[in-house]
């Protein structure tokens, strides 16, 4: 038997590294204490813009140019423009008495999340692009579940007064966090059979 090397494909590597950066963050962001500290906001902003650059040349590979269509696009972008346009204002005409244009009166704060809100859209072009298969999808979910699982098991575990991880360590973050990943891991037990249930419908004879 001989072993042909498969061609290389540019796109399967970029969809191997968006894909990959995408489970890095949703395994890291919640075990680097909620990302709340400027050098995991600084790891997680970082990932989610290579993340969107990956992307974008997968879909450069691909044959012709297929973005998928979401009304969320324009009104993200609406946004990300407005907390621009306030940036902007408070930057390079500060507030006084004489200005009562609504610009932004933290000029740090507001930059500090406009970059994490530029972040968002980059995850959310990226994963609407992307994770658009079945199995896809169940893999992206599988990653969720399994760290919302472990960190469960960790919390448990330093509740009994054994040493473990802490992770999230805003209580109210945390009790948020669970809540979003078990909304997530009921809908992943229950999709499937609605699924089943909707093609053994459209499967069976209908009589007059």
């Amino acid at each position: 038997m001989i072993w042909v090397p498969r061609p290389f494909s540019m796109a399967k590597v970029l969809d191997f590294l968006a894909e990959f950066l995408l489970v890095f963050l949703i395994v890291f962001t919640p075990l680097a204490y909620g990302a709340v500290h400027p050098w995991a906001i600084g790891i997680f902003e970082i990932s989610a813009a290579l993340m969107f650059l990956f992307t974008f040349f997968r879909i450069l590979c691909a044959d012709g140019i297929k973005i998928l269509s979401v009304p969320l696009y324009l009104f993200a972008l609406i946004f990300i423009a407005y907390v621009s346009f306030q940036l902007f204002f408070s930057l390079y005409f500060p507030l006084n008495d004489c200005r009562s244009f609504p610009g932004s009166v933290y000029a740090w704060s507001t930059k500090t999340e406009l970059l994490k809100l530029i972040a968002y859209f980059f995850i959310f072009f990226s994963v609407s692009n992307l994770i658009r298969t079945h199995r896809r999808v169940n893999r992206i979910l599988f990653f969720i579940i399994g760290t919302g699982f472990v960190m469960g098991i960790f919390y448990l575990v330093r509740y009994f007064g054994i040493p473990a991880p802490r992770g999230l360590i805003n209580k109210d973050h945390y009790s948020g966090y669970l809540a979003m990943v078990v909304c997530v891991a009921l809908g992943f037990l229950f999709v499937p059979i609605a699924e089943h249930g909707r093609e053994s419908h459209r499967s069976s004879p209908h009589f007059m």
